[in-house]
C-alpha cells in the first residue's frame, strides 16, 4: 500500500527489520573463519610454552643432577683423570638419559597424532619439521644443563672438591 504525504513522495508501508551496517554483515560472515584463527593462535602459543616449560624442566634436572656429581668429580681429578675424559662422561651419562626422555616423549608424540589428525590443515600429523625442532631444541638444553655444571664441577680445585655437595 503506498501513501502520498505532503511532499509528494511516496512512503511504503512495509516494515525494516535487521538493520546492520555492511561492516557488521562482513563481520559476521567471517566470524567461524576469525573464531577458528584465534583457537589455533591459542594453541599454538600454549604448544610453544610448553615446548619451552619442558627445555626448562629438562635444563633443570639434567643440571641439577650433574651438580650432584661435583663430589666425584673433585675426587676423581684429584686421583689423577683426566678434565676432558671425565667432562665426556658426564655430558655423555646426561645424554643418554635425555636422549631416552626424547625417544619416550617422540614415540608418546607419534600415539597421539591420530587424535590430532582431524584438525590439522595444511600440515601432516606427523610432520618430520616439526618433531626434528623439538627434538633439537630439547637436545640442545639437555646438551646445555650437562655442559655448564660439568665444567663449574671441573674448575673446583681438587683440594675443594671433597667439600663441595
Amino acid at each position: 500500500m503506498v501513501r502520498q504525504v505532503a511532499s509528494d513522495v511516496p512512503v511504503y508501508d512495509v516494515p525494516v527489520y535487521d538493520v546492520k551496517t555492511m561492516e557488521q554483515i562482513a563481520a559476521e560472515s567471517i566470524g567461524g573463519r576469525r573464531l577458528l584463527l584465534v583457537l589455533l593462535a591459542l594453541f599454538a602459543l600454549f604448544a610453544g610454552l610448553a615446548l619451552a616449560l619442558s627445555a626448562a624442566g629438562t635444563y633443570g634436572v639434567i643440571a641439577y643432577g650433574v651438580a650432584r656429581r661435583t663430589h666425584e668429580i673433585g675426587i676423581r681429578v684429584a686421583l689423577g683423570a683426566r678434565r676432558s675424559h671425565l667432562g665426556g662422561m658426564v655430558v655423555g651419562d646426561a645424554m643418554r638419559l635425555a636422549a631416552g626422555g626424547i625417544v619416550l616423549g617422540g614415540l608418546g608424540a607419534l600415539a597421539a597424532t591420530r587424535v590430532l589428525a582431524s584438525v590439522l590443515y595444511g600440515v601432516g600429523a606427523r610432520d618430520p619439521a616439526t618433531f626434528a625442532s623439538a627434538v633439537g631444541l630439547l637436545g640442545t638444553a639437555a646438551l646445555a644443563a650437562a655442559a655448564v655444571p660439568a665444567l663449574r664441577a671441573l674448575r673446583v680445585p681438587p683440594s675443594q672438591a671433597p667439600r663441595e655437595r
